[in-house]
Protein backbone atom coordinates (compact mmCIF):
# COMPACT_ATOMS: atom_id res chain seq x y z
CA UNK A 1 0.00 0.00 0.00
CA UNK A 2 1.30 3.45 -0.83
CA UNK A 3 0.51 6.89 0.50
CA UNK A 4 -1.95 9.01 -1.44
CA UNK A 5 -0.16 10.28 -4.53
CA UNK A 6 3.25 9.21 -3.23
CA UNK A 7 5.43 6.31 -4.39
CA UNK A 8 6.65 5.80 -0.80
CA UNK A 9 4.98 2.92 1.07
CA UNK A 10 2.64 3.66 3.96
CA UNK A 11 4.71 3.24 7.10
CA UNK A 12 3.33 0.90 9.70
CA UNK A 13 4.50 0.47 13.25
CA UNK A 14 8.19 -0.31 13.60
CA UNK A 15 7.47 -2.19 16.81
CA UNK A 16 9.88 0.03 18.75
CA UNK A 17 9.42 3.02 21.04
CA UNK A 18 10.78 6.09 19.26
CA UNK A 19 11.92 7.64 22.54
CA UNK A 20 13.58 4.71 24.30
CA UNK A 21 14.19 2.24 21.47
CA UNK A 22 12.40 -0.40 23.60
CA UNK A 23 10.82 -3.28 21.70
CA UNK A 24 7.02 -3.01 21.77
CA UNK A 25 5.58 -6.49 22.11
CA UNK A 26 2.67 -7.72 19.94
CA UNK A 27 -0.59 -6.84 21.68
CA UNK A 28 1.06 -4.10 23.79
CA UNK A 29 -0.69 -0.73 24.00
CA UNK A 30 1.26 2.22 22.65
CA UNK A 31 0.80 5.75 21.31
CA UNK A 32 0.94 6.12 17.52
CA UNK A 33 2.05 9.57 16.40
CA UNK A 34 1.94 11.49 13.14
CA UNK A 35 4.72 14.04 12.73
CA UNK A 36 5.20 16.50 9.91
CA UNK A 37 8.34 15.82 7.89
CA UNK A 38 10.72 18.67 7.16
CA UNK A 39 10.56 19.86 3.52
CA UNK A 40 7.80 17.36 2.65
CA UNK A 41 4.03 17.21 2.46
CA UNK A 42 4.05 13.74 4.01
CA UNK A 43 3.58 12.60 7.57
CA UNK A 44 5.80 10.11 9.36
CA UNK A 45 4.29 7.62 11.79
CA UNK A 46 6.25 6.79 14.93
CA UNK A 47 5.29 4.92 18.10
CA UNK A 48 5.86 5.57 21.80
CA UNK A 49 5.48 3.20 24.73
CA UNK A 50 2.76 4.26 27.15
CA UNK A 51 5.44 4.85 29.81
CA UNK A 52 7.54 7.13 27.57
CA UNK A 53 4.45 9.08 26.52
CA UNK A 54 3.27 9.54 30.11
CA UNK A 55 6.77 10.78 31.03
CA UNK A 56 6.18 13.63 28.59
CA UNK A 57 8.33 12.54 25.67
CA UNK A 58 7.05 14.23 22.49
CA UNK A 59 8.54 14.54 19.01
CA UNK A 60 9.11 17.86 17.27
CA UNK A 61 6.46 18.80 14.68
CA UNK A 62 3.79 16.63 16.37
CA UNK A 63 0.61 16.68 14.28
CA UNK A 64 -1.65 14.10 15.90
CA UNK A 65 -1.59 11.01 18.10
CA UNK A 66 -3.82 8.14 19.24
CA UNK A 67 -3.71 5.10 21.50
CA UNK A 68 -3.41 1.75 19.72
CA UNK A 69 -1.96 -1.75 20.08
CA UNK A 70 0.99 -3.36 18.35
CA UNK A 71 -0.60 -5.92 16.01
CA UNK A 72 -0.29 -9.60 16.79
CA UNK A 73 1.93 -11.39 14.30
CA UNK A 74 -0.03 -12.94 11.44
CA UNK A 75 -3.37 -11.54 12.63
CA UNK A 76 -5.44 -8.68 11.29
CA UNK A 77 -7.66 -6.73 13.64
CA UNK A 78 -11.19 -7.20 12.35
CA UNK A 79 -12.72 -4.89 14.96
CA UNK A 80 -11.00 -1.64 14.14
CA UNK A 81 -12.78 1.26 15.76
CA UNK A 82 -12.26 4.83 14.64
CA UNK A 83 -12.70 7.70 17.03
CA UNK A 84 -14.91 10.26 15.28
CA UNK A 85 -13.66 13.08 17.51
CA UNK A 86 -10.08 12.29 16.47
CA UNK A 87 -11.09 12.28 12.79
CA UNK A 88 -12.92 15.60 13.14
CA UNK A 89 -9.87 17.09 14.85
CA UNK A 90 -7.60 15.87 12.03
CA UNK A 91 -10.03 17.23 9.45
CA UNK A 92 -10.09 20.68 11.05
CA UNK A 93 -6.28 20.78 11.42
CA UNK A 94 -5.93 20.17 7.69
CA UNK A 95 -8.50 22.80 6.73
CA UNK A 96 -7.18 25.30 4.23
CA UNK A 97 -3.97 23.33 3.55
CA UNK A 98 -3.52 23.25 -0.23
CA UNK A 99 -0.71 20.67 -0.42
CA UNK A 100 -1.86 17.70 -2.51
CA UNK A 101 -1.05 15.03 0.08
CA UNK A 102 -2.98 16.93 2.75
CA UNK A 103 -5.99 17.35 0.43
CA UNK A 104 -5.97 13.59 -0.26
CA UNK A 105 -5.69 12.87 3.45
CA UNK A 106 -8.71 15.12 4.17
CA UNK A 107 -10.68 13.19 1.53
CA UNK A 108 -9.92 9.83 3.14
CA UNK A 109 -10.82 11.21 6.60
CA UNK A 110 -14.13 12.52 5.21
CA UNK A 111 -14.88 9.06 3.75
CA UNK A 112 -14.19 7.45 7.13
CA UNK A 113 -16.56 9.92 8.80
CA UNK A 114 -19.29 9.10 6.27
CA UNK A 115 -19.18 5.37 7.08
Amino acid sequence: MTRFGSPQPLIRSTGHCYSSGKLLEPGERCIAVLVEQENSDNFLRIDYSITAWEEGNRPPKLFSFWKTRIPLEGKKDKNISIDNDLLLDLLSRLEGDSRSFRISFRYVIALALLR
